[in-house]
């Protein structure tokens, strides 16, 4: 049978459909298989034993949430204190496959992960499924701009694709102008970057006196920064091509758009689970409870891929909205996240007693579609001793900075946000273009109040 691009291909289509009921009869056998294999384990034993728990309490999925948490302190701890693998490592050394670590981003160092040999096959069974949603098949050619290294993402990319037989070309550690060069040889049928990278190569091809439309690319996987579903739209409507996502973590944490993409009736689409490789929570973090459909929490993961080193609730402190089963019409009776809005519980800023996430600021600037990209800054005045916010617009090629463009953000943030902002014309360097690090986070908001106490 034909299958048109972006249609998922008939890849483990029985375990994305089951019914709910036999999605927990799954979900409760796999736990209490590895729970059991972690009983003895040096770094999770303890633990459970501190809150009175041990493998035989597990008799139904809502026990789980009677089990501690784990944090990425602990695992940086545990990683530190019986270097390089930590105490949570349960098979011999020399049974190890493959090592990745975490970025250290965050400023709280790097964990550091073992994986044996059928992991690293099971992970790549988990990236192919989503990548097949998104298009990628036998032959396909696919972009990846993520670099290969240590860290996850380029590696088991590469795994998954392969998987499916895709033709990969690795240009992560090439220039942008390189890799459009790459796009206009070769053609491209699914581009694999940040979305902030992506728009790095769009200014690249502008620099070339190329039209994004005209280097072909047909869909888009982006990873790793929340967008609003303007600036979505507005990337496919300037390169014809769809977006999908993959929300991923180094601990084996993953979750994917379907075939309707990213951004689906004007509205974010789905990030959908994989129930039969992980049992995924989000919890609201004040009580512990699970958020109620639609809600807003903390993403908590339990890996089932783990034979090397086990991933039991860990909380990722990503700040999510959870989708119900049966929300996207899709046919997959899994729940999931909403395209787009993952952020970061520690990246709130509190300005004049106000709790301010900057994914709300993202939605208002990104509706206007002559804006290309902006920072935010908190500040002091050093005049009045006030607490200022200003907000810097880059605009597209073609569109000015307008003074009604400025007092009409500066507006509909004071309404929405409730925070006075000041917003200017960015008077330095091209925030798209400054850097050509393809798998850098990209950060908007910077906090100089701290500099200036």
């Amino acid at each position: 049978m034909a299958i048109r691009w972006g249609e998922p291909l008939p890849l483990d289509r029985a375990a994305e459909q089951m019914a709910p009921e036999q999605v927990q009869a799954l979900q409760l056998a796999r736990l209490q298989a590895l729970l059991g294999r972690a009983e003895g384990n040096r770094f999770y034993a303890p633990r459970w034993r501190a809150a009175g728990m041990g493998a035989a309490d597990l008799r139904s999925l809502a026990d789980m949430r009677r089990f501690p948490l784990v944090r990425k302190a602990d695992m940086v701890a545990d990683n530190k204190a019986e270097p390089p693998y930590g105490t949570r490592l349960q098979i011999p050394a020399g049974a190890i496959a493959h090592v990745v670590e975490t970025s250290g981003t965050s400023g709280l160092g790097q964990e550091c992960y073992a994986l044996s040999a059928r992991d690293e096959q099971e992970i790549a069974e988990m990236e192919a499924r989503g990548f097949a949603c998104a298009g990628a098949r036998a032959g396909a050619v696919v972009m990846n701009t993520l670099p290969m290294g240590t860290s996850a993402a380029g590696v088991w990319y590469y795994l998954g694709l392969k998987r499916l037989g895709a033709n990969v070309f690795e240009i992560g550690n090439y220039p942008a102008s390189r890799k459009i060069g790459f796009l206009q040889r070769f053609g491209c049928d699914l581009l694999v970057g940040t979305p902030s990278y992506i728009q790095r190569l769009e200014l690249a091809a502008q620099e070339q006196g190329l039209s994004p439309r005209s280097l072909g690319v047909k869909a888009f996987l982006v990873a790793g920064e929340p967008y609003s579903v303007e600036w979505a739209q507005n990337l496919e409507a300037t390169w014809g091509a769809r977006l999908f996502e993959q929300y991923g973590a180094t601990q084996r944490c993953m979750a994917w758009a379907c075939e309707h993409g990213s951004v689906h009736g004007g509205e974010r689409g789905t990030l959908h689970f994989l129930p039969d490789w992980g049992f995924y929570e989000v919890v609201d973090p004040a009580s512990g409870e699970h958020v109620p459909p639609f809600g807003v929490g903390e993403l908590v993961v339990t890996a089932f891929v783990g034979e090397a080193t086990p991933i039991i609730r860990f909380a990722t402190g990503d700040k999510v909205q959870y989708l119900p089963p049966g929300h996207c019409g899709c046919g997959r009776t899994s729940g999931g996240i909403a395209a787009g809005a993952v952020n970061r519980y520690d990246n709130m800023i509190k300005i004049r007693g106000l709790n301010v996430w900057p994914d709300a600021i993202d939605e208002l600037v990104f509706r206007h579609r002559e804006v290309a990209e902006y920072r935010g800054e908190v500040y002091t005045d050093a005049r009045t001793g006030t607490e200022e916010v200003r907000v810097l617009l880059e605009t597209r090629e073609g569109s000015p900075c307008t003074p009604e463009l400025l007092q009409c953000i500066g507006r509909e943030v004071r309404a929405v946000v409730g925070v006075r902002v000041e917003a200017v014309a960015n008077p330095g360097d091209s925030f798209v273009g400054r850097a050509d690090d393809p798998w850098v986070k990209r950060s908007r908001w910077r906090d100089a109040r701290a500099t200036q106490r």
